[in-house]
């Protein structure tokens, strides 16, 4: 996006989480832009399973895992067709993945990784 404000409240208006609760999160801007592009997200069907499934954030920079997470993070790959949205806010670095079942271990620090099959 050509628009640094409206992409990081994109990426965010879903966001519930301490470190960002005071920056406009909640603000369901996405849904907005999909439907001004004529995504018909209240219908049922994939548009609406997408839009309105649980998101996750994975940030960029291998850094934010260690100090978020300490010994216990995974780094993981996929992609660039597989990311939609990014933010260079505050260093996270953050990426919106749009499949989640297309990412790959890459190294699990700490911790056991067990990936969700995908839906089909």
């Amino acid at each position: 996006m050509s628009n640094s404000i409206l992409s990081f409240n994109t990426i965010h208006d879903r966001v519930k989480r301490c470190e960002t609760e005071g920056l406009r999160d909640g603000t369901w801007v996405g849904d907005e832009l999909a439907t001004q592009a004529g995504l018909d997200i209240q219908s049922p069907g994939f548009a609406r399973d997408l839009c309105h499934a649980a998101q996750q954030s994975y940030s960029l920079a291998r850094v934010m895992g260690v100090v978020k997470f300490g010994p216990h993070h995974v780094v993981v790959k996929t992609s660039l067709s597989n990311i939609r949205i990014t933010t260079f806010f505050a260093g996270e670095w953050e990426a919106k993945i749009v499949d989640p079942s297309r990412i790959s271990e890459v190294q699990a620090v700490g911790c056991e990784v067990d990936f969700a099959p995908p839906l089909e």
